[in-house]
């Protein structure tokens, strides 16, 4: 399983990296990160199609638009890409209207407060999304 988690802050991709690597039957070397929307955008598309099973990624990054977050940006361009036709997607955030943006794209979400009170909820979210 290869994953690529997509935060802008070092505590939150090594807790979801942590939490991952405790819970879940994961190599280390199968777990990425980029720390920006655009950077991921860039890793995405510069690989193989399919190549990762799960992208995981936060709403608040660097600054794109007025109109939505950076992680809104990157599902924006890269649900439908090629490269992700077979890829599940997973917001996680704090982001206020994080239901609303993975309704509108049809992905699964957490809030980052509910996963800090139940880090079980990643595995859940996680084997719920792959199988």
């Amino acid at each position: 399983m290869k994953i690529l988690i997509v935060d802008d802050m070092p505590e939150w991709f090594n807790f979801h990296r942590k939490l991952i690597l405790e819970l879940l039957s994961v190599d280390k070397e199968d777990i990425d990160i980029q720390m920006s929307a655009k950077s991921a955008f860039n890793k995405i598309i510069s690989m193989p199609k399919n190549y990762y099973d799960l992208i995981i990624t936060d709403m608040q990054m660097e600054y794109i638009s007025d109109d939505y977050f950076a992680g809104e940006w990157l599902l924006r361009n890269i649900i439908s890409h090629k490269n992700c036709k077979k890829t599940k997607f997973l917001i996680i955030s704090s982001a206020y209207n994080i239901v609303q943006i993975a309704n509108d794209f049809n992905v699964e979400y957490i809030k980052k407060a509910f996963l800090i009170k139940n880090p079980m909820l990643m595995k859940y979210q996680i084997e719920n999304l792959l199988n």
